[in-house]
Protein backbone atom coordinates (compact mmCIF):
# COMPACT_ATOMS: atom_id res chain seq x y z
CA UNK A 1 0.00 0.00 0.00
CA UNK A 2 2.48 2.03 1.21
CA UNK A 3 4.43 1.88 -2.51
CA UNK A 4 0.81 2.33 -4.13
CA UNK A 5 0.89 5.79 -2.41
CA UNK A 6 4.63 6.24 -3.11
CA UNK A 7 4.25 6.05 -6.90
CA UNK A 8 1.05 8.32 -7.28
CA UNK A 9 2.72 11.04 -5.17
CA UNK A 10 5.63 9.96 -7.11
CA UNK A 11 3.51 11.14 -10.67
CA UNK A 12 2.02 13.79 -9.25
CA UNK A 13 5.30 15.36 -8.57
CA UNK A 14 6.39 14.27 -11.89
CA UNK A 15 3.41 15.44 -13.75
CA UNK A 16 3.52 19.16 -12.13
CA UNK A 17 7.26 19.87 -12.93
CA UNK A 18 6.21 18.86 -16.59
CA UNK A 19 3.43 21.81 -16.69
CA UNK A 20 5.86 24.31 -15.55
CA UNK A 21 6.87 27.18 -17.80
CA UNK A 22 10.69 28.20 -17.60
CA UNK A 23 11.68 31.65 -18.21
CA UNK A 24 13.47 32.13 -21.06
CA UNK A 25 15.77 35.33 -20.85
CA UNK A 26 15.33 37.93 -23.59
CA UNK A 27 17.82 40.89 -23.76
CA UNK A 28 16.33 44.15 -24.23
CA UNK A 29 18.96 45.90 -26.36
CA UNK A 30 17.11 49.68 -26.16
CA UNK A 31 18.43 50.02 -29.36
CA UNK A 32 21.63 50.34 -28.52
CA UNK A 33 24.43 47.53 -30.00
CA UNK A 34 24.67 44.65 -27.50
CA UNK A 35 28.00 45.28 -26.13
CA UNK A 36 29.34 41.61 -26.31
CA UNK A 37 28.52 41.28 -30.15
CA UNK A 38 32.87 42.01 -31.94
CA UNK A 39 33.25 44.57 -33.50
CA UNK A 40 36.22 43.58 -35.46
CA UNK A 41 36.50 39.72 -36.44
CA UNK A 42 39.63 37.58 -36.59
CA UNK A 43 40.57 38.25 -39.88
CA UNK A 44 40.45 41.90 -39.32
CA UNK A 45 37.15 42.44 -40.90
CA UNK A 46 34.75 45.33 -39.35
CA UNK A 47 31.93 43.62 -38.85
CA UNK A 48 28.79 45.16 -39.50
CA UNK A 49 25.09 44.42 -37.51
CA UNK A 50 23.40 46.51 -39.33
CA UNK A 51 20.91 45.35 -41.63
CA UNK A 52 18.89 48.24 -42.44
CA UNK A 53 20.41 50.09 -45.16
CA UNK A 54 18.64 51.94 -47.77
CA UNK A 55 20.11 51.82 -51.22
CA UNK A 56 21.60 55.21 -50.65
CA UNK A 57 23.71 54.01 -47.73
CA UNK A 58 25.94 51.68 -49.90
CA UNK A 59 29.09 53.03 -51.29
CA UNK A 60 30.73 51.21 -54.16
CA UNK A 61 34.57 51.69 -53.19
CA UNK A 62 36.07 48.71 -55.95
CA UNK A 63 35.79 45.98 -57.84
CA UNK A 64 38.34 42.90 -57.74
CA UNK A 65 37.70 41.93 -61.48
CA UNK A 66 38.88 38.44 -61.88
CA UNK A 67 37.96 35.55 -64.56
CA UNK A 68 34.54 34.11 -64.95
CA UNK A 69 33.01 33.96 -61.41
CA UNK A 70 35.91 35.32 -59.67
CA UNK A 71 34.64 38.95 -59.73
CA UNK A 72 34.56 40.82 -55.94
CA UNK A 73 33.41 44.43 -54.98
CA UNK A 74 34.49 46.42 -51.92
CA UNK A 75 30.93 47.97 -50.27
CA UNK A 76 31.29 50.13 -47.49
CA UNK A 77 34.39 48.75 -46.39
CA UNK A 78 33.18 44.69 -46.75
CA UNK A 79 34.58 42.69 -49.08
CA UNK A 80 31.65 40.82 -50.96
CA UNK A 81 31.09 38.42 -54.13
CA UNK A 82 27.86 37.29 -55.68
CA UNK A 83 25.20 36.32 -53.93
CA UNK A 84 26.43 37.71 -50.22
CA UNK A 85 24.51 39.88 -48.57
CA UNK A 86 24.86 43.28 -47.99
CA UNK A 87 21.99 44.74 -45.40
CA UNK A 88 18.30 43.65 -47.12
CA UNK A 89 20.15 43.24 -50.73
CA UNK A 90 21.73 40.22 -52.24
CA UNK A 91 24.69 40.59 -54.91
CA UNK A 92 22.77 39.36 -58.03
CA UNK A 93 25.98 40.32 -60.85
CA UNK A 94 29.56 41.94 -60.37
CA UNK A 95 31.27 42.98 -63.75
CA UNK A 96 34.10 45.73 -64.04
CA UNK A 97 32.23 48.64 -63.32
CA UNK A 98 29.38 48.30 -61.63
CA UNK A 99 27.10 45.86 -58.87
CA UNK A 100 24.05 44.54 -59.20
CA UNK A 101 21.65 44.25 -56.22
CA UNK A 102 18.54 43.06 -55.46
CA UNK A 103 15.95 42.58 -52.82
CA UNK A 104 13.73 40.01 -54.66
CA UNK A 105 11.47 43.12 -55.89
CA UNK A 106 13.58 45.63 -57.05
CA UNK A 107 17.41 45.68 -58.80
CA UNK A 108 19.12 48.18 -58.19
CA UNK A 109 22.70 49.66 -59.60
CA UNK A 110 26.01 50.55 -57.80
CA UNK A 111 28.50 52.18 -60.27
CA UNK A 112 32.02 52.98 -59.70
CA UNK A 113 32.71 56.62 -60.35
CA UNK A 114 35.10 58.11 -62.50
CA UNK A 115 38.32 58.02 -61.08
CA UNK A 116 38.30 55.56 -58.67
Amino acid sequence: MRILIFLIMLNLAISAGAQEEKAVFVYNDNGNRDPLLQLVSKNGVINNYDTDFLITDLTLEGIIAGTGEGNFAIINGQIVKVNDKVGKYFISNIDSSAVYLSNGQETHILQLKKGE
